[in-house]
């Protein structure tokens, strides 16, 4: 698969691991932009709900609620995976153990950065293949986001002309 197949399949790739500490698995799905600003509000929601400030004392609480809120997301019934793993994310917050939770973040970034690579750690030799993809098919450049075709523009307007 090449890279650029890789970051346009984004949303599509799903893995099933093991749920941690046992031989049951559950899929990984890597979530959307949207996905992700869902959970980030569903956290702000919470903590406005209960009338909690964001502050020094606060924002660990504030991350691993938003961790949870992610995890409610991108974890998915394994036998089909657009049905959620956990009911709802009040389950999944009650259920989850740290240990557990740490380590399906651990499953999820490392998936995420599989199959959606940050454009910090793209070099010159990928973002030739992109650029050679790109110009064989101009549409496939659409499914880019945003910083990969950031670095693409300046890498290609800092080439040497031939």
């Amino acid at each position: 698969m090449s890279l650029l197949e890789k970051l346009k399949s984004g949303k599509r790739n799903v893995r099933l691991i093991k749920f941690p500490g046992t031989d049951h698995d559950v899929a990984l799905r890597v979530l959307s932009n949207a996905e992700v600003q869902e959970a980030l509000f569903a956290t702000e929601g919470r903590f406005k709900q209960k009338k909690i400030e964001v502050s020094a004392t606060t924002v660990e609480a504030y991350e691993d609620e938003n961790t949870i809120q992610i995890l409610t997301r991108a974890l998915r019934d394994p036998k089909d995976p657009e049905q959620p793993f956990a009911a709802n994310v009040d389950q999944l917050r009650e259920m989850i153990t740290l240990e557990e939770k740490n380590d399906l973040v651990r499953e999820y970034d490392a998936f995420e950065n599989e199959v959606s690579p940050s454009a910090k750690t793209i070099d010159d030799d990928e973002l030739d293949r992109i650029f050679d993809e790109v110009k064989k098919k101009p549409e496939t450049g659409s499914s880019l986001n945003i910083y990969t075709l950031r670095k693409l523009i300046i890498y290609l307007a800092s080439r040497q002309p031939n």
